[in-house]
C-alpha cells in the first residue's frame, strides 16, 4: 500500500505541484503511476489538442523563482515548469498526460 504523496494543488486552476522527487519516483513507478491517475481533477485537457497559448514562465510556489521549462522526456509533447530545488508544476492535466505517456511505452 501507498503512503500518502505530499503535493501542492491550486483549487483555482487544478495545477498540482510535486516535489523533485515524488516526480522521479513517479517515472520509475508503474504501481505509483497506476495509484496517480485520481489526484488530477476529473475531465483534463488533452495537451496535444489545445490550443497553443503565450508562453508564461511560473515562479516556483516554494521558492518564488522563475521555473524552467521543459519538454518531458524530450518527445513527449507535455511542457512542465521545473525547479531545481523544489520540485515540477503541472498544469491541469499535464501529469495525466505524462502517466499516459509513460504507460504507452515513452
Amino acid at each position: 500500500m501507498f503512503e500518502a504523496i505530499d503535493y501542492a494543488e491550486c483549487a483555482r486552476c487544478g495545477g498540482l505541484f510535486l516535489s523533485s522527487g515524488i516526480f522521479d519516483a513517479v517515472t520509475r513507478d508503474a504501481d505509483l503511476r497506476a495509484h496517480l491517475h485520481g489526484l488530477e481533477p476529473a475531465e483534463p485537457r488533452r495537451v496535444d489538442a489545445a490550443p497553443l497559448a503565450a508562453v508564461r514562465y511560473r515562479k516556483c510556489p516554494g521558492c518564488r523563482t522563475l521555473m524552467n521549462r521543459v519538454n518531458f522526456a524530450g518527445l513527449s509533447r507535455v511542457v512542465i515548469d521545473v525547479c531545481r530545488k523544489d520540485g515540477v508544476w503541472f498544469d491541469r492535466g499535464e501529469l495525466t498526460a505524462i502517466v499516459e505517456f509513460l504507460e504507452h511505452g515513452g
